[in-house]
């Protein structure tokens, strides 16, 4: 069962996800650190991105099992240990709908709004999508201008 399988038998409640499966995902991350480079975001077809697809969709309810696989991947890192993550590491251009998203807004204002901000402006004054412009507009604007 290829790590797709998987993905799509648990998100589709077929099987529920269980210490078995947690096993064989455990098993392939061993086999796949090897291969995975920290700022590749394609991460497709591995666990990992079976890991961090099955805690988006709520699944995984215990992420702390995979914290050892924490610095291998910085989509894996962001989405799997959003409060661990350094968001000097941010991408805006690649992770700026994740921020549309509850608990990854909340924790990014949390734990790194002036380092969001700096990003946020400096991808619009490069010249950006304006979907990015949305976001920053949407949940970092107003603090810039209450004063």
């Amino acid at each position: 069962m290829s790590d797709i399988d998987i993905l799509n038998i648990v998100y589709l409640d077929i099987i529920k996800y269980t210490f078995e499966i947690e096993k064989i995902l455990l098993e392939r991350c061993e086999k796949a650190k090897k291969g995975v480079e920290y700022l590749d975001y394609n991460i497709h077809n591995t666990p990992f991105e079976c890991i961090l697809r099955l805690r988006e969709h709520g699944k995984i309810t215990n992420i702390n099992v995979y914290s050892k696989y924490f610095g291998y991947n910085i989509l894996f890192d962001y989405v799997c240990f959003p409060e661990k993550f350094d968001y000097n590491n941010f991408d805006v251009e690649r992770l700026y709908t994740w921020l549309q998203i509850e608990p990854y807004k909340s924790i990014a204002k949390e734990k790194a709004t002036g380092i969001m901000k700096q990003k946020f402006k400096n991808a619009i004054r490069v010249g950006t999508r304006e979907e990015v412009r949305a976001i920053y507009y949407k949940h970092f604007y107003d603090e810039d201008n209450s004063k």
